[in-house]
């Protein structure tokens, strides 16, 4: 059978099993596209989907993180400062978030450092159970920025982009020894801040140049020598020795912030107050009378200098009621009863609207004592 066909279409002739093989290959070829085809879309759902749980999943991150620095502000709001028990709400619901959204991350250390200080800063939470949750938490702020500071040191990128210093490192130790101070392990506590020391390099030989130091730098330093003075003095019970050896750090941490003063007036103050807490307790009532002068007078200028601008400062205004109760005492041990009755009339009548009432007990207890024995 043969036959002629038109320009453009083929010729068919005997033998139309080629014809069956033609359309069997096209079948072929036609099945392996659509099976390529369906593999791929397949490839691509599955791609789309992981990108979207992906996106979703950082979303939620990202709403939750922001979430816990809004709760991390609210805490550090000075108009929150006196509300002890929200402030460490605040701290305790953003450690949370940041800890299944941001672990082993700077802001994840912060939030720890804030719940173990708000633990030790509450009256109400001197167990030593609460102790120990304070003395761990602050570990763990430790161990997470030295494990931060070594990756940054080896190019690791940190999240956050935060940059860890050899201070952050030395504030945490501080941390650290002071909780385990509140737990009476003198050893432990001595042993964290003299490791905060030598990071800032300042050995126990006490020999530094405050020049060459920036005020960052020195803020911290102080801060150190601090709690090695009152690691000291506490010490000293057992330990006659330490008594000159916790006063050589608190005057050193008072020389340190003497280079602050002029950006830091306070902090100074806080200094002085410090040693004259330790001088009165030790019977030197004339020195820590002086010093607790020089301390108050700088808080009741900067006071004088906030008012005139209508700025409260209730924190600064309960310092200076705490510096003239403490006066009061050593006036009382040195019998000069009618100063210290001036002092805590003063206190009494100067303490912030929002004081506690185991604020006001205290003061006005020892203002009673001190009635009664005028009139005996």
């Amino acid at each position: 059978m043969s036959s002629c066909q038109s320009k453009g279409t083929i010729q068919i002739q005997d033998g139309d099993e080629s014809l069956a093989d033609v359309n069997g290959s096209c079948n072929c070829v036609k099945n392996q596209m659509s099976s390529l085809s369906l593999k791929e879309m397949k490839n691509r759902i599955i791609s789309f989907q992981s990108y979207v749980a992906k996106k979703k999943k950082e979303s939620i991150r990202t709403r939750a993180l922001a979430n816990a620095t809004k709760l991390h502000r609210r805490a550090l709001n000075p108009e929150n400062a006196r509300e002890k028990c929200l402030v460490f709400d605040y701290f305790v619901s953003a450690m949370k978030i940041r800890e299944r959204y941001a672990p082993n991350t700077p802001i994840l250390a912060t939030s720890f450092t804030s719940v173990g200080l708000a633990i030790l800063d509450r009256d109400l939470l001197n167990s030593e159970t609460y102790s120990k949750v304070a003395l761990k938490c602050l570990c763990a702020a430790l161990t997470i920025l030295k494990t931060c500071y070594v990756q940054q040191k080896n190019s690791v990128i940190i999240p956050g982009n935060r940059k860890i210093t050899h201070l952050d490192l030395a504030k945490a130790g501080c941390n650290v020894a002071r909780a385990y101070l509140q737990l009476d392990d003198i050893d432990a506590a001595l042993e964290q801040a003299f490791y905060s020391l030598r990071i800032i390099g300042v050995s126990e030989s006490q020999k530094l140049s405050l020049d060459r130091r920036n005020r960052n730098n020195r803020k911290v330093m102080a801060l150190c020598c601090t709690m090695v003075g009152k690691i000291l003095a506490i010490r000293m019970e057992d330990q006659l020795e330490d008594k000159t050896k916790a006063i050589k750090w608190f005057r050193l941490a008072i020389k340190i912030q003497e280079h602050n003063a002029t950006a830091e007036p306070l902090a100074l103050a806080t200094s002085l107050t410090d040693l004259a807490f330790f001088l009165h307790d030790i019977g030197d009532c004339t020195g820590a009378l002086q010093l607790y002068e020089r301390a108050l007078e700088i808080r009741s200028k900067r006071f004088r200098r906030l008012r005139k601008g209508k700025k409260r400062d209730y924190e600064n205004l309960a310092n200076m009621c705490h510096i003239l109760n403490n006066t009061a005492l050593v006036f009382r041990s040195m019998g000069r009863l009618d100063k210290a009755h001036i002092c805590l009339k003063r206190a009494l009548d100067s303490l912030p609207p929002d004081s506690s009432q185991m604020e006001v007990a205290y003061i006005a207890g020892n203002l009673s004592r001190l009635t009664l024995e005028f009139i005996d």
